[in-house]
């Protein structure tokens, strides 16, 4: 029997997916012991890398002088973005990197808001950008969020519905506010084909994912479409 981290990094978390799950293919649903070390392995690396990554960008922000070019500190404040949405599917615990980054941001906003204060156009979009960055932010809290983010395409298409599917539920309607209206409809049309397809040969396995599904549906309806910073 093989044993999952209590916070595992994005490679090990999708692997618990998929562990015994019938809402994936077959030959996905057994995890081996070498499948979780490599990915317990290839989590590490990542996490050190960010460490080093993270690092960097605290020496790059407290370098930066009073007279910076606004060009600078706008990509630094985009760099701070993207690290936030890279460390929050990191292994362990980060919490409190992600509320530094919070911080960092903060300080950096502060600088563009005072170059903006005497242009009511610019202060729009500001605050327009802001609450975006909010709820992209917000969304990144969720792992799961994290997850599909992830640029290297951890989770391919065809994993998307039994994903959302797994859960948790909280973090998969959260989920629906990255695709538009059609496209939330399409998943959940997915979902009941998908669930009616399998329940024969689970009659009892699936009572979760239906539950899943029914909630789903109502956010699909509910939610306007979110999208995300990049």
């Amino acid at each position: 029997m093989i044993r999952f981290s209590d916070k595992p990094g994005a490679r090990e978390r999708h692997l618990q997916r998929m562990q015994g799950n019938p809402l994936f293919a077959t030959e996905k649903q057994e995890v081996t012991r070498a499948q979780l070390e490599e990915a317990q392995r290839l989590d590490t690396e990542e996490l050190l890398d960010f460490q080093q990554h993270f690092q960097s960008l605290l020496q790059e922000a407290m370098s930066l002088d009073d007279n910076v070019e606004s060009d600078v500190i706008l990509k630094l404040k985009e760099k701070i973005d993207r690290y936030y949405e890279w460390c929050s599917g990191l292994a362990g615990d980060q919490g409190a990197t992600r509320a530094a980054l919070k911080k960092l941001v903060s300080v950096i906003m502060r600088v563009v808001w005072k170059a903006a204060e005497n242009d009511p156009l610019a202060i729009d979009e500001l605050e327009q950008e802001e609450e975006a960055r909010q709820m992209h932010y917000a969304l990144q809290d969720y792992s799961l969020i994290s997850d599909l983010l992830r640029p290297d395409n951890l989770i391919d298409a065809s994993e998307l519905v039994p994903v959302l599917l797994t859960g948790p539920v909280d973090a998969a309607c959260a989920a629906l506010q990255l695709f538009e209206a059609e496209q939330r409809a399409a998943l959940c049309q997915q979902a009941r084909a998908l669930l009616s397809e399998l329940q024969q040969q689970y009659p009892e396995g699936l009572t979760q994912a239906w539950q899943y599904l029914t909630e789903l549906e109502a956010h699909a309806i509910s939610q306007p479409a979110a999208g995300n910073l990049n």
